[in-house]
This record gives C-alpha cells, structure tokens and sequence, in this order.
C-alpha cells in the first residue's frame, strides 16, 4: 500500500508533536507542528522532506515511504 504525501506528512507532524512541547500563549495551546507550519512553512517542508530522507526504506522492495507500493511499510 503505497502512502499518498498527506499521510506521510501526518506522520511527520505526528514525530514533531511527540518530541517537542505544546506551545502556549496567553494560555492557548498549540501544537508544535502547527506553529512551525505556520510561521516558518519553508523551515517545515525542508523538515519534512529531511525526514523523509531519514526514514527506513522498505525491506521488501527497497523503496522509500512515498514511492513503496508493497502492502506493509
């Protein structure tokens, strides 16, 4: 099953949620991924195609996560 971008980038979103704090102002709370996607998108992309570039290729066919077409990543 191949994952489409989105899915990969909630992934990345999710990696940055779990290893970073809640930003909070004036006592709202914000997730991390969120601010930096807002107010740095170029910073985010770069993040996001350096973790991509970091992640396992598949075992099966060798692939990275975007181009892997097999049933399990």
């Amino acid at each position: 099953m191949k994952l489409q971008e989105y899915e990969l980038e909630e992934l990345y979103k999710d990696d940055i949620n779990n290893s970073e704090n809640i930003v909070e102002i004036w006592g709202m709370q914000y997730e991390p991924a969120t601010v930096l996607q807002e107010c740095d998108p170029i910073a985010y992309r770069v993040g996001f195609h350096d973790w991509l570039d970091g992640q396992e290729d598949c075992e099966d066919c060798e692939l990275n996560p975007i181009e892997c077409t097999c049933e399990a990543i």
